[in-house]
């Protein structure tokens, strides 16, 4: 098939010279039809009219050996783009608008998948990110978790090896506190067992990653790896920064590497800028080392797993189960489980129901952006009728030429693909300005939320194959009404460009837009509501005259102890000050981020 294919592309860049040798062999033919009927008896003009019947017109048969070489139908399509180009160039202002149309709807769609791809599609830049699976369980009473104990995660891997190659154990998004130079800022860490970074394949910029002989004893191994931004913003991307002395929440660690520059975590949507040895875990929340015995209370862990080179997630569910079973009858208490389940790894934060979130979120948007396109399409698709009536006296005069109505369909179709195509370049560029001024919008959180959008293969892809879809939606129309008009329906019109079924077509087209375009500005009005609601929330109390203060001892190094002997403290003082008339301390405020070092009562 390929030799075919480069033989009839040799053929077309030959063209030229293989026109020149068909009109030759076809002049020979007639010619010596020609000299036989004249050395027959007749006359030199008798002859020749002779050969031209028997022989046939010369143009039909340099069509007919066209189509049998097999490029005909390349010819055909350079011939209409050449049409199509023309077309467009001799009425710019429709080209302009129908290309600025196509290019908004491409261009809102692009930008809505590339949100879609970096959330649910775009693997983690780790080795073979395909073969990442996370576990959650579900309980007896039908709910869900992806969160276990240390010793739960401890018994999962040590059964666990006959279908996953590593399984490793993360308790992610603490927030800790990171003290340089004595002073102290907050720092989203991850503790991690081990082999976490021996799982994921990755390299380290500088210095070194945990070993899998780290973090293995409650309290030991002190040691940071610092995420790529964290370096940059907090330590000047200092290559000496290996090997340096800091403290994280008052404890001293030592700096031994720093994570690769697009890598933000294996839980993605928030950066991760530090990680530590999961022994350090309940060593700097607490005090105690709860994490490490508690198989009911500390669930925290969230385990990541890497499936054996041949093993898919059918493959590994049964084991799942036996683990799983085995479990609840050792621990009938505690570990509830009717199952166990493992799902693909991306780069939207794992979750613990079947249905992920972010997958529904996503295909909302992509169904709003989906609509902007179909009214753009419906907007382009009427200006195609319209000028479809313009050319219908040219489309029926080529029609009683002899152009069949493929050709015509073909003629129209390439015309709306050219719009198209002009549209995807303009929608990709409208799809990458958005992306990238949606990267650096400041949601105003306290917490480091990444946002990665951007063109990518698949993003691409998709805005080609949107472009190609809405060309042939809005040209198919137009073309099967512009090729079904004959000469005599156009004369017997007198002049009018239109009939009456277009028009209603036309009508149709025009209340499908007005439609589209209320229902979403409906949609958005109750999203902007929804907004304003939310920003004018009765919180259930008197909200004037407060003053909030966050403070969180813990990351300064304060145990359970003097963290509240602090606040009462520090409460004390603040009721005696002018113009206090209460105070009092929370773990966490309404529509706030929630304190997980708890000093007692508050």
């Amino acid at each position: 098939m390929l030799a075919d294919l480069l033989f009839r592309l040799r053929s077309l860049f030959h063209r030229n010279r293989v026109e020149s040798e068909l009109d030759d062999e076809l002049r020979f033919h007639y010619e010596r039809q020609a000299e036989k009927h004249f050395r027959a008896g007749l006359s030199a003009a008798e002859a020749g009219r002779r050969a031209r019947l028997e022989v046939g017109g010369l143009d039909q048969l340099k069509e007919e050996c066209r189509e049998a070489r097999g490029v005909h139908w390349i010819e055909n399509f350079i011939r209409d783009l050449r049409y199509g180009v023309r077309k467009l160039k001799s009425a710019p202002g429709f080209t302009a608008a129908a290309v600025l149309t196509l290019s908004l709807g491409i261009g809102a769609n692009t930008a809505i998948f590339s949100m879609v791809d970096w959330i649910a599609l775009r693997p983690l830049p780790v080795a073979d990110a395909g073969r990442l699976v996370y576990i959650t369980a579900q309980h007896t009473t039908g709910g869900y978790s992806n969160g276990f104990s240390y010793p739960n995660f401890q018994d999962i891997r040590s059964q666990s090896s006959s279908v996953f190659s590593y399984v490793a154990g993360v308790e992610p998004f603490q927030m800790d506190g990171l003290t340089v130079n004595g002073q102290t800022e907050p720092l989203w860490t991850n503790y991690v067992t081990g082999d976490f970074f021996e799982m994921l394949g990755i390299h380290p910029v500088l210095g070194r990653f945990i070993l899998p002989s780290e973090g293995a004893t409650p309290g030991s191994d002190p040691v940071l790896v610092i995420g790529y931004a964290c370096w940059k913003s907090r330590f000047g991307g200092d290559p000496n920064v290996i090997g340096r002395q800091v403290a994280i929440n008052g404890h001293p660690v030592r700096i031994i590497g720093v994570a690769p520059k697009d890598f933000h975590g294996a839980l993605a949507i928030l950066d991760t800028q530090g990680y530590l040895p999961i022994s350090m875990a309940g060593f700097n929340q607490s005090g105690d080392q709860h994490l490490f015995n508690d198989r009911q209370q500390a669930i925290d862990v969230v385990i990541l797993a890497r499936l054996k080179e041949g093993v898919t997630l059918a493959q590994a569910q049964p084991a799942l189960d036996v683990i799983a079973k085995r479990l609840a009858q050792q621990y009938p208490k505690i570990d509830e489980w009717r199952t166990m389940r493992a799902a693909r790894l991306t780069s939207a934060p794992p979750s613990a129901q079947p249905s992920n979130p972010f997958a529904i979120i996503a295909a909302i948007f992509l169904s709003l952006a989906g609509l902007v396109l179909l009214l753009a399409s419906v907007n382009v698709a009427n200006l195609l009728l319209v000028r479809a009536g313009v050319h219908a006296r040219e489309m029926a005069v080529r029609s009683a030429l002899g152009a069949s109505r493929s050709r015509l369909i073909s003629q129209a179709l390439t015309e709306s693909l050219l719009l198209a195509c002009m549209g995807c370049a303009g929608g990709i560029l409208v799809g990458a300005a958005a992306s990238s001024a949606l990267n650096h919008i400041d949601l105003g959180a306290a917490v480091p939320v990444v946002l990665s959008f951007g063109l990518s293969i698949r993003v691409f892809a998709f805005s080609v194959t949107a472009a190609v879809l809405t060309g042939i939606a809005v040209g198919i129309v137009p073309a099967l009404r512009s090729s079904r008009i004959g000469l005599n329906d156009v004369l017997h019109q007198g002049g009018r460009t239109s009939t009456a079924r277009t028009q209603r077509l036309r009508s149709v087209l025009v209340v499908t837009e007005v439609a589209g375009s209320l229902m979403l500005l409906i949609v958005a009005g109750l999203c902007v509501r929804s907004l304003q609601m939310g920003r004018n929330l009765d919180l259930g109390f008197d909200s004037s005259h407060l003053l909030a203060v966050t403070l969180d001892p813990h990351q300064a190094g304060y145990d359970r102890q003097k963290g509240t002997a602090f606040f009462e403290q520090l409460v004390s003082q603040v009721r005696s000050m002018p113009g206090v008339q209460y105070a009092s301390v929370a773990a966490s405020l309404p529509m706030g981020l929630s304190d997980l070092h708890q000093y007692g009562s508050r």
